[in-house]
C-alpha cells in the first residue's frame, strides 16, 4: 500500500516495521494498522528532514528506530489539529538522538 501526503509520498517499505511500533506502543489490536503504517512514515519523513538522512538507503540501527518508534508513538497519541490540553515540545531524548545523526553542512 502507498500512503500520499501533502509533502510527498512515504515509502511502502517502512526502516521500522509496523510490528516493532505495534510492540513498542503495546496495541494488540489491528483497527488502526493502516493510521499507524501513515504515522511511521511521517516519522520517517520527519526524521529525515531533521537529520539530512536517506533512510530508503541508510542503515537505520538501533537508535534510530527507537526516534522514529517514539515520534509515532508521539503522533499516535496527539492526532487531532487541537487539543484542550498544552502540547509539549518533542521529549529531549528524542532531540539527542536525532541531533547525533544531524548532518552539518559547510
Amino acid at each position: 500500500m502507498i500512503s500520499f501526503f501533502r509533502i510527498g509520498f512515504f515509502p511502502t517499505v517502512h526502516a521500522v516495521s509496523l510490528a516493532d511500533v505495534k510492540t513498542w506502543l503495546v496495541i494488540e489490536h489491528d483497527r488502526h494498522d493502516s493510521l499507524l503504517e501513515s504515522l511511521i512514515g511521517a516519522a520517517i519523513v520527519a526524521v529525515e528532514a531533521d537529520t539530512g538522512l536517506d533512510l530508503s538507503v541508510t542503515a537505520v540501527d538501533g537508535l534510530l528506530a527507537v526516534a522514529i518508534k517514539q515520534l509515532v508513538g508521539l503522533y499516535y497519541e496527539n492526532r487531532e489539529a487541537a487539543s484542550p490540553v498544552d502540547l509539549k515540545e518533542i521529549p529531549f531524548g528524542l532531540q539527542t538522538i536525532l541531533l547525533k545523526y544531524r548532518k552539518v553542512t559547510p
